[in-house]
């Protein structure tokens, strides 16, 4: 495989996962040595360096994600502020939802539900009190979990309070069993 196909992966990894990923999962995704990633990376870092790109991988001991550069952060608050006045969009109502039948859940899991990248969102209803974000080493990914602040709103005590829960958890378990939902951080 070339050097610029091999570009376009990392970057659309980095891109779609959201969160870090480790130098030893990208060799395993991609099957080529660690040292070929790392000096990729290199590139696109100068890639971003030397434009006028709004984004640019971070790098902590092996570890890189995509982010955003510290100079659009005034313009990226306009729009979470924003998002915090207004109601919760079908999107994210998606992904409460999702959470709320699936819980402890990964941004894995979530993705593959919904087919897109739930990032974002996640971040907006974790900056709203509505989720709870932890780290499980069992699985190497973080967990989403509904708030408690959240059961609160709905006025339950638990999932199985929710509509339909064993019909519905029965549905989407059924869609990642046949689906055999990707691990990336195997």
């Amino acid at each position: 495989m070339n050097k610029d196909k091999l570009k376009s992966i990392i970057e659309s990894l980095l891109f779609a996962y959201g969160e870090k990923l480790n130098l030893t999962t990208l060799s395993q995704i991609l099957e080529i040595d660690e040292n070929e990633i790392k000096e990729i990376i290199k590139e696109l870092k100068n890639d971003y360096q030397d434009s006028s790109r709004g984004i640019q991988i971070v790098e902590i001991a092996n570890d890189y994600q995509l982010t955003t550069k510290a100079e659009n952060f005034p313009y990226i608050e306009k729009l979470i502020k924003k998002d915090f006045s207004e109601e919760l969009t079908p999107a994210s109502l998606e992904v409460l939802t999702i959470i709320l039948y699936r819980y402890p859940v990964s941004r894995a899991e979530i993705d593959f539900i919904r087919g897109v990248n739930s990032s974002f969102i996640l971040r907006s209803l974790l900056l709203r009190g509505l989720i709870d974000k932890t780290y499980s080493k069992e699985k190497n990914a973080n967990l989403y979990s509904p708030s408690f602040e959240l059961f609160k709103l709905l006025g339950i005590k638990d999932k199985l309070d929710l509509p339909d829960f064993e019909k519905l958890n029965k549905k989407l378990e059924e869609l990642i069993i046949n689906e055999e939902l990707p691990n990336y951080n195997e």
